[in-house]
């Protein structure tokens, strides 16, 4: 009767009937040659289950709407890995390799990033990555004139010659107008880099007197 071996590695059996047939004396049968490593379960598993680490991670990115963006994670410990994105929480639908790519960011996707990485036996979650996304930013200059007037408040006749300066008043309400500053006595200005937001702009008079008139009344604009 022939000799049963029964091996197992990581699951699967491998049988081996040896000395079949019947011949005179015991087959011999040298499984592994001198140069040969043995596949042992532990050498078969240990890519698969050794320790997973987050050698490398895309750090917290700060910026404006309608950039791209691209988050990347580099796992070591093993050869065969899963990757899952997540956004604030929840898992992002197709987004399952090494790096995420963001491209024209809107504000709502502003927040915490983070991937879980699987090798089928252990699993490691990265820290959270922070990403803002800021509003576009826009500047722009704002060119103000006005008419001289050619009377003063007591009726009397101005002259456009009387005057020395012309002082510029400006603000986001009339409650916080404050000298913007002197147009010399040109009767125009340009509001310089100027952002998204309401505003209002009034000019005062100063003649060749000292005498400074109340500020006009103001102009309300948007941008």
């Amino acid at each position: 009767m022939g000799r049963f071996y029964s091996v197992m590695v990581l699951g699967v059996v491998l049988l081996s009937l040896l000395g079949c047939g019947g011949g005179s004396g015991d087959a011999e049968f040298d499984a592994l040659n001198s140069n040969e490593r043995e596949l042992t379960p532990d050498s078969l598993s240990e890519t698969a289950t050794g320790s997973l680490v987050i050698a490398d991670l895309t750090g917290n990115q700060s910026v404006s709407e309608g950039a791209d963006v691209v988050l990347t994670v580099t796992v070591t410990g093993s050869d065969f890995l899963t990757y899952q994105w997540y956004f604030d929480g929840l898992p992002l639908t197709g987004e399952v390799g090494p790096s995420l790519a963001l491209s024209e960011l809107e504000s709502a996707q502003g927040g915490t990033y983070q991937v879980v990485v699987s090798n089928g036996v252990s699993e490691v979650t990265s820290d959270a990555i922070s990403l803002s996304v800021l509003p576009t930013v826009f500047m722009v200059d704002v060119d103000v004139s006005w008419d001289v007037p050619a009377y003063r408040v007591d009726g009397s006749s101005f002259d456009p010659s009387e005057v020395v300066e012309y002082k510029v008043y400006f603000g986001s309400s009339e409650s916080d107008l404050a000298l913007y500053q002197s147009a010399g006595n040109t009767p125009q200005i340009t509001l310089q880099d100027l952002t998204s937001g309401d505003y209002v702009v009034g000019v005062s008079i100063l003649d060749g007197f000292g005498l400074e008139s109340d500020i006009s009344t103001v102009v309300n604009f948007s941008i």
